[in-house]
């Protein structure tokens, strides 16, 4: 087994586990497909601290590998379904289980009950991400508290969506403001070796709900961009990269072009 810390051009050893959301290239003729963003986000830069100052994010942190649209199985309509990254057909547990690939891994599900979102991010290149000031603070996140990392709490009040939806709005709502997502909703967090996941109860805000039937009803002809970041506190902590982007783009949520979870 090779170096997990080395970077990696990833050649898979099994075959992916079935997807009905394909990656795209993220051209707008190519509805109903993801791929990650396609220009950079803005963040915080070195001087932020002093000036307010944001510049262009280099490259991600992770490299987002899988991105899948879901709805759960009939018999569990009523109950909301955490940690997609154990479940049977996960990209994550394929990763790991089938390719034995020990490389770290960032999953965040979208809980969207019965519907979820769930995006799943590999890092690629861990020595060159020690190297910036972004990198150790992905280190704080994927170290447990007990080895001197954040706890579940810090890593809340760290983590960072920035949203770009263009050519869309909803009343009285900035959708493209940069939000601390544990300030408006709920996260929960689940933790195995070299992996973390963040679970985003959509609906445990009327606020964030209210938004999401707007944008439910205008997916399959809007393009959504996210970008994830750590916050960057101190001059120390600073620039900010982002953590991994993603682009959905005219996402079709009809059940009959939706993958229905995999029971266990």
């Amino acid at each position: 087994m090779g170096d997990a810390n080395a970077p990696i051009s990833f050649v898979p050893t099994a075959k992916a586990p079935k997807r009905m959301f394909p990656c795209g290239t993220g051209s707008a003729a190519e509805a109903h497909t993801w791929s990650e963003a396609s220009k950079p986000f803005d963040v915080r830069s070195k001087t932020y601290v002093e000036d307010k100052v944001k510049i262009e994010s280099g490259c991600p942190l992770l490299k987002l590998v899988d991105a899948d649209v879901l709805l759960a199985p009939s018999g569990k309509s009523g109950e909301r379904i955490d940690n997609m990254s154990t479940k049977p057909d996960s990209y994550a547990r394929y990763l790991r289980e089938q390719c034995k690939d020990e490389r770290r891994i960032f999953v965040v599900t979208f809980q969207m009950h019965p519907r979820y979102l769930v995006l799943t991010f590999v890092e690629t290149d861990r020595p060159a991400n020690e190297l910036t000031e972004a990198g150790a603070l992905l280190n704080q996140f994927f170290t447990n508290a007990e080895n001197g990392g954040w706890t579940d709490e810090s890593c809340a009040q760290r983590l960072k969506l920035i949203p770009r939806i263009e050519n869309f709005s909803v009343p009285g709502v900035n959708l493209n403001r940069p939000t601390i997502i544990a300030n408006k909703i709920t996260c929960a967090f689940h933790r195995a070796p070299g992996l973390v996941e963040v679970n985003v109860n959509v609906f445990s805000s009327r606020v964030t709900k209210f938004i999401l039937g707007y944008i439910e009803s205008a997916a399959s002809k809007l393009v959504v961009e996210l970008a994830f970041a750590l916050e960057g506190a101190t001059a120390a902590e600073l620039p900010e990269r982002t953590l991994g982007t993603v682009r959905l783009l005219k996402v079709d949520l009809a059940e009959e072009t939706t993958r229905i979870l995999e029971e266990e």
